[in-house]
């Protein structure tokens, strides 16, 4: 298998060059207005809910926006600008997707079920608790994928060829664990 990298959510290249235009608007708007002597209570008022918005939507959207998951024969390594996760390939314990509707449910992967819309969850399932939404485009699932233990990731037809792959691997490796495990 030759490397790969894919973003938690497709958009996140976009998003995190929304987040750093608005930024600078926002402070290019505060230094004209101070500037020119603008400033009133309601302008004040303004660039602070501004501010304070961008703020908690950078905080709540990071990760999903900014992390890139590398699959390689090693295993996975989930990484931002400021963190990085690795998953080696021997701890993956399967490949479940998480589908959001009128009745929660996270099962099992398999290349023949459509996933479209699915958070996909490769590593350990017992590490992945208190799910209840899926959030904008699955971003709040992805705001939690440094927990130890697993790696999420929003599904797209791209992703087909690589979980054929590690799940094969998977399988592979807990059908050899439990041979040597008889021995």
């Amino acid at each position: 298998m030759h490397t790969q990298k894919f973003s938690h959510m497709p958009g996140g290249k976009v998003l995190e060059i929304i987040i750093a235009i608005l930024t600078i608007v926002l402070f290019i708007i505060f230094l004209v207005l101070l500037f020119a002597n603008a400033l009133s209570f309601i302008s004040v008022l303004i660039l602070l809910v501004s501010v304070i918005s961008v703020i908690w939507f950078t905080y709540k959207y990071y990760k999903p926006a900014f992390t890139d998951v590398i699959f390689s024969d090693e295993g996975i390594i989930s990484k931002t600008h400021f963190e990085q996760e690795e998953l080696p390939i021997d701890t993956i314990k399967g490949i479940w997707y998480y589908k959001n509707g009128n009745q929660t449910c996270i099962k099992p992967y398999s290349d023949k079920d459509k996933l479209k819309n699915c958070i996909i969850i490769i590593g350990d399932i017992d590490y992945f608790t208190n799910v209840e939404y899926i959030g904008l485009n699955g971003s709040s699932v992805l705001r939690d994928s440094f927990k130890r233990g697993y790696t999420t990731l929003v599904y797209r037809k791209k992703l087909d060829g690589v979980l054929k792959e590690y799940d094969y691997k998977i399988r592979h490796n807990a059908l050899h664990n439990n041979i040597a495990g008889t021995y």
